[in-house]
């Protein structure tokens, strides 16, 4: 069953004070930074083969659970966060622009195609709206960020586009409704015991 538009119980569907603001946008571009560390420790090596890459299933989330005012300095955040962790790796300009650039198209994608099939954030627990984020966030966001990429960077275009594609779906396809389940139970967590969380840390 697909939600309503109540989004009070899943969503943090309010701005608050510029200070909650900076502070959303600050925590985004750390863990966006982190999030593309983490990619970098599932590459497959000498291939260099990302198996998964969560950096843009994140920012997809995130954007889902904001309000569509904070969307600009969030997704600025989040490929800020990128752009810093491409630079570390030694990656030319030109390489990280294409990447941003084929990051940003496929975020966007993602989050708005999402937004406007479900009007709130997604529940995959039906056919019709595993469909519906299948069609936007699972096919079409990851299609239009690995065609950029694999037009902007040369090399293999077959290979490199069909790595690029599958990376990014698989990541869209776990990543993304694992953080959206999460936020929405939040509550629930909250009254869970102490014992509980430390479990769950564990």
């Amino acid at each position: 069953m697909d939600m309503g538009r109540d989004q009070s119980s899943q969503s943090f569907n309010h701005v608050g004070s510029w200070f909650d603001t900076a502070l959303l946008v600050g925590l985004v571009g750390v863990l966006s930074y982190f999030t593309a560390r983490v990619g970098d420790i599932l590459v497959l090596r000498p291939q260099m083969i990302w198996p998964l890459w969560p950096g843009c299933a994140f920012l997809v989330a995130v954007l889902l659970l904001v309000p569509r005012q904070v969307w600009p300095p969030v997704l600025a955040a989040g490929l800020a966060g990128f752009v810093v962790y491409d630079l570390q790796l030694g990656l030319t300009v030109r390489t990280t622009a294409v990447l941003i650039l084929a990051d940003a198209v496929e975020i966007l994608i993602g989050a708005l195609g999402a937004s406007y099939a479900f009007k709130s954030v997604p529940r995959l627990d039906s056919m019709r709206s595993l469909a519906r984020f299948s069609f936007f966030t699972g096919l079409l966001a990851p299609l239009a960020g690995a065609l950029i990429a694999t037009v902007g960077l040369g090399g293999s275009p077959w290979i490199r586009f069909r790595i690029g594609f599958l990376t990014e779906a698989l990541a869209l396809f776990t990543v993304t409704p694992a953080i959206l389940n999460w936020a929405s139970q939040r509550h629930e967590w909250a009254k869970k015991s102490r014992a509980y969380a430390v479990e769950a840390a564990a």
